[in-house]
C-alpha cells in the first residue's frame, strides 16, 4: 500500500506526463483529425494528420454522389483553402498552432487539385457512334470468350457498322 505522499506524487507525475504528452501530440499533429466545414453552401469534409490535409479525404462524403456534386464540393474546398490561407496571412498570431494551421492551409491552397466535371449534351450522331463502338467492344469480348460462328458474325457486322459511322 502506498503512503499518501507517494500517492500524491504519483498522481502529480501522471498528470504532468499526460499533459506534456498531449501537448507534444498536439504540436506534432500525430492524431488524425476530421473536420466538416460549411463553405459556400457546401459541406466540406476533410482530414489532416501531421498538419497536412490528406487530399484523398477532401469531400469524401460526396465521392459516391453525382459527379457534378462531388466536383462542386472539391472546387469549394480549394476556394476555402485559399481563403483560409489569405485570412491567416492577413491576421498573423504569435502562437504555435497559428503557424501550423497557416502552413497546412496555404500548402493545401497550392497543392490541392479539385475535380473538374463538365456536363455536356452529346449529339444524336455522337451517341450513335458511341453506342456502335460499345456494341462492337462487347461482341469482341464475347467472341474471344466463346468461339461461336454466330457471335463472330454479329461482332464483324457491329464493328463494320461502328467503323462506317466514324468515317461519316
Amino acid at each position: 500500500m502506498m503512503d499518501p505522499v507517494s500517492m500524491l506524487f504519483s498522481t502529480f507525475l501522471t498528470t504532468v506526463s499526460t499533459s506534456v504528452q498531449n501537448h507534444v501530440s498536439d504540436v506534432m499533429g500525430v492524431e488524425l483529425q476530421a473536420h466538416i466545414v460549411e463553405y459556400q453552401g457546401e459541406q466540406i469534409d476533410f482530414q489532416h494528420q501531421l498538419w497536412k490535409i490528406k487530399p484523398e479525404t477532401v469531400c469524401s462524403n460526396k465521392k459516391n454522389e453525382i459527379v457534378s456534386e462531388y466536383a462542386s464540393c472539391t472546387n469549394a474546398a480549394k476556394a476555402m483553402f485559399n481563403e483560409t490561407c489569405q485570412h491567416l496571412n492577413k491576421n498573423p498570431r504569435n502562437h504555435w498552432k497559428y503557424k501550423k494551421l497557416n502552413n497546412m492551409y496555404c500548402t493545401a491552397a497550392v497543392t490541392y487539385t479539385p475535380m473538374t466535371a463538365e456536363i455536356s449534351r452529346v449529339s444524336h450522331d455522337e451517341a450513335e457512334v458511341l453506342e456502335a463502338r460499345q456494341n462492337c467492344s462487347l461482341l469482341t469480348l464475347q467472341a474471344r470468350q466463346t468461339p461461336n460462328a454466330d457471335i463472330e458474325k454479329r461482332r464483324k457486322a457491329a464493328c463494320e457498322h461502328a467503323q462506317a459511322l466514324r468515317q461519316e
